[in-house]
């Protein structure tokens, strides 16, 4: 019997090694034609979202609701958008800024320059949860992948 163990763990040594040195690593096909089979591929051409409602007292003691959302578009390789909303019942703020980023699966940089001032965010994707996090000290923000 301990002759057929080694004898089946051979074969099966010698068909895994003639199986992965038959595969030609320049021949994988991603699933997705639209998206280069690189790590890259996890937010290259994806838009995610984090909306957060917060409740807030007015000067009269009247209690409001605000909602903060934040769109991150990742357009090419190493661009995007940020886009900022905020909404109150007195406040309507709506703005967009550029931004450059790095990304080796799972985790990158946002760099965003807006008149004279540059900030470096983190974040990292997480492919179990088809999540985004980006964080850097006291900020911190969970992003949902936006289905356009």
């Amino acid at each position: 019997m301990k002759r057929n163990i080694k004898k089946i763990t051979s074969i099966l040594f010698v068909a895994a090694t003639m199986t992965m040195a038959a595969c030609d690593p320049d021949e994988i096909v991603s699933p997705n034609p639209e998206h280069p089979a690189n790590p890259i591929s996890d937010v290259y051409h994806t838009a995610w979202i984090n909306e957060e409602t917060d409740t807030y007292e007015d000067e009269y003691g009247n209690q409001h609701e605000s909602v903060e959302t934040n769109i991150l578009r990742f357009e090419t390789e190493t661009t995007g958008q940020m886009e900022y909303k905020y909404v109150t019942a007195t406040q309507n703020e709506d703005e967009s800024y550029p931004f450059t980023y790095t990304y080796s699966t799972p985790n990158g940089t946002i760099t965003i320059s807006e008149g004279g001032s540059t900030e470096t965010f983190n974040f990292s994707y997480n492919a179990s949860n088809n999540t985004l996090a980006i964080y850097d000290g006291a900020y911190y923000r969970m992003f949902s992948r936006l289905q356009e």
